[in-house]
């Protein structure tokens, strides 16, 4: 029992460690998508010699690259661009912020050793929200993203313990200097510089109390607004010409005449962090209104963490937990001002990663009153005190609220694990595909979720130098004469839309369906299958890499052949002129797919 007692914390960070591991692995493949394109061309000349460092200093919007293209350099030597790289630096990432608020925490509390063991069983609420995969995993510029609280949460952790600094303040000093420029010159985003207000109004308050300035404090502001106007300067955003999404004015106006439904849209975006917005997604949720009061609830305990703050004059030992706060608040705004005012945006789950931070920050005020208030009265935590106060009944009924909510969405978003990845190896086809993507997607992107001319432009230099899903596709599918499929069952291929599934020894598929695979030495492609009665007869036309070989009418049982790339990646479409429906052909079958015949063998040679 002691033993537990004593490495309580590392067997939790080692348990949810595990558990967001096995969800990268269940919601990942290697396939470059939506903003990886945007890298891929760093990537390129990286490996033909021609990159130089200004190359690396480009931004996504408003958000700045420079550390992360570092990093997928890294990862283009080491990992040819995989796409699991950033999921699992990304739990690097959670694991380092929560060691560091745990590092602040238990400062906080360790006048009160009598309760270490309770303090410790608090935590782990704390670090099931910052583990919470809600936040789902990242990829691209979305690390960069991810990367920007890490850094500016640790500058944060030395500037909280700055201001109770008497002697060796120029160390510190040193180190915050650092800090900041890491955290706004390299990792930083526009996202980071919601930061900054939550330092300097901490250090007001803090020196403002103690009735003196101090000098190493204005030193930090300076250093932050310098390294905010260089990060504007060296991203060339002082005049932007890209991502308007309208006037800083125009938005004040909204807030000014719609008040109600600005407030709604803060609401939203603070209440994600709790209830994903998988659950409206998957109907759980029908009434966005729940959404709405979800958000309410988390900013009156926003409220009630402040009134707490002050009530246990806890700035004497820490202001960490008010600046989590107030981040997530700055964030908040930010997204109202530069990004959406609609409601369904802000529930987005790449901001679940911004609203932990003031989840963290309510829980742990939370966690430090209760705390207080048993030490001062002298009480070990039990049921018998505890019921005497409707104080502490309350906190403990919002922490359970906000813990009962993270597990209903936890258990939501592992329950959609297995369908995301689907999605993905349901894309995968058309990373094959540059000349033959569709558009199907309301603002002209590709099934990669890019413009044609990105995505054509990222294949190209993922088949050049074989990279991400190209260098997977040739380590699995060797270039091997044999069985691509065989009695339906697919050995050594990608198979991409249009197949229903392996039933008995065929594969139904549609009108239209997609495989990958490597082609033999020889050149030769051989195709069998069957069409139904039903069809009579049916014409069947073969297209490889966008250019048609083979185009003949079978019926029944069928053998094609035809003459392909040798030693090629072959994309090919299988295209039948005519198909049924089950269901329209008789009522009680309740069968309503779109069939055109089975494929039961594709060979090469």
């Amino acid at each position: 029992m002691n033993a537990l007692k004593k490495n309580l914390i590392l067997i939790i960070f080692v348990f949810f460690s595990i558990y967001f591991s096995v969800y990268i692995q269940l919601t990942t493949i290697n396939l470059a998508w939506l903003t990886w394109f945007f890298h891929l061309d760093i990537a390129e000349k990286f490996l033909n010699g021609s990159l130089v460092f200004s190359d690396l200093i480009n931004r996504y919007g408003e958000h700045g690259m420079l550390g992360y293209n570092i990093l997928f350099l890294v990862n283009t030597k080491l990992f040819n661009v995989n796409n699991f790289f950033d999921g699992y630096l990304n739990l690097i990432v959670i694991i380092l912020s929560t060691l560091t608020i745990y590092s602040a925490y238990k400062k906080t509390l360790e006048k009160n050793n009598k309760y270490t063991f309770v303090s410790n069983v608090f935590f782990i609420s704390i670090i099931f929200v910052m583990f919470s995969i809600i936040q789902q995993s990242s990829g691209a510029m979305e690390t960069q993203v991810r990367l920007g609280p890490l850094f500016f949460l640790i500058t944060c952790y030395f500037i909280n313990k700055y201001f109770y600094l008497e002697n060796n303040k120029s160390k510190y000093l040193l180190i915050i200097s650092v800090m900041i420029i890491l955290s706004i010159l390299i990792f930083g985003t526009l996202y980071s510089f919601a930061w900054i207000p939550c330092i300097v109004l901490s250090g007001f308050i803090h020196y403002f109390l103690r009735k003196k300035m101090d000098n190493g404090y204005i030193y930090i502001n300076i250093l932050l607004v310098a390294s905010m106007l260089f990060y504007f300067y060296m991203y060339s955003l002082f005049n932007p010409t890209d991502g308007s999404e309208g006037s800083f004015a125009s938005k004040l106006l909204i807030i000014i005449h719609h008040p109600i439904d600005a407030f709604k849209v803060i609401l939203s975006f603070i209440g994600s962090g709790t209830l994903g917005r998988s659950l409206w997604e998957d109907n759980i949720i029908v009434n966005k209104n729940i959404m709405l009061y979800n958000g309410l609830f988390i900013f009156v305990v926003y409220i009630i963490s402040i009134v707490l703050f002050i009530k246990t004059k806890m700035w004497s030992k820490t202001y960490f937990p008010l600046m989590l706060i107030g981040y997530t608040i700055c964030v908040a705004l930010f997204v109202f001002f530069g990004r959406s005012q609609e409601f369904y945006f802000a529930t987005n789950y790449w901001y679940a990663v911004h609203t932990k931070f003031g989840l963290v920050g309510c829980l742990w005020i939370i966690f430090y009153y209760i705390i207080t208030v048993f030490a001062r009265n002298e009480k070990a935590i039990d049921f018998n005190f505890l019921k005497k106060s409707k104080t502490l009944i309350s906190l403990f009924c919002i922490v359970l609220i906000i813990f009962l909510s993270q597990l209903i969405s936890n258990l939501v978003e592992w329950k959609r694990a297995p369908y995301i990845k689907q999605f993905y190896e349901r894309m995968a086809p058309y990373a094959f595909t540059p000349y033959d993507l569709p558009i199907n997607n309301e603002f002209g992107l590709t099934p990669l979720l890019n413009t044609v001319e990105e995505t054509q432009r990222g294949i190209e230099i993922m088949r050049k130098y074989k990279l991400n899903i190209y260098h997977d596709f040739n380590h699995k599918y060797k270039f091997t004469n044999g069985d691509v499929l065989i009695n339906g069952k697919n050995i050594n291929a990608l198979l991409g839309e249009g197949w229903y599934g392996l039933e008995g020894i065929q594969q139904w598929v549609n009108n239209e369906s997609n495989i990958t695979f490597n082609s033999g030495e020889m050149g030769q492609l051989s195709i069998s299958g069957f069409i139904p009665e039903v069809l009579d007869s049916n014409e069947i036309k073969i297209t490889v890499n966008n250019k048609l070989i083979l185009q003949k009418n079978v019926s029944g049982k069928f053998t094609i052949e035809g003459t392909i790339p040798k030693n090629s990646i072959i994309s090919m479409k299988i295209n039948f002129t005519k198909s049924f429906v089950p269901n329209k052909l008789n009522n009680v079958n309740p069968d309503v797919r779109v069939l055109s015949g089975t494929i039961e063998r594709i060979t090469t040679k």
